[in-house]
């Protein structure tokens, strides 16, 4: 059932996006979704490039586009979309794991170690 309504869903926005492709919240969730629920990467990110070029300041579609590139191991996109996100929102969890670890993946040790430490403070901070 839950492959169903992610099929249904998709559709839903697929018909959304042909009717209004200047949408920046349609053209994010198609992008989403194709990457979280039809496993399908490369339409995940044409759809969050294209949520990008509508709103270059959106955090979440950064993030998300960051995380794409990353598992495609486009790991030099990965990070400067991750660090575009860092600059608006430096006090993300979220972005900061996931830019200490495509670090580490591009074998920045020094950048890593630089995340992680950021990454550890504001879990403390947060006690």
């Amino acid at each position: 059932m839950q492959s169903q309504v992610n099929y249904s869903t998709v559709y839903y926005y697929e018909i959304l996006y042909s009717k209004n492709q200047g949408n920046q919240y349609v053209v994010f969730k198609l992008g989403t979704l194709y990457g979280q629920y039809k496993n399908d990467l490369d339409k995940s990110i044409f759809y969050l490039e294209k949520s990008i070029s509508l709103n270059s300041n959106d955090v979440i579609t950064l993030t998300n586009l960051g995380v794409a590139y990353g598992i495609q191991k486009r790991y030099d996109k990965s990070v400067n979309v991750l660090e575009a996100a860092y600059k608006i929102d430096p006090n993300s969890l979220n972005i900061i794991n996931n830019l200490a670890l495509t670090y580490k993946l591009l074998g920045n040790k020094e950048k890593a170690q630089y995340f992680d430490n950021r990454a550890i403070a504001l879990k403390n901070k947060k006690k």
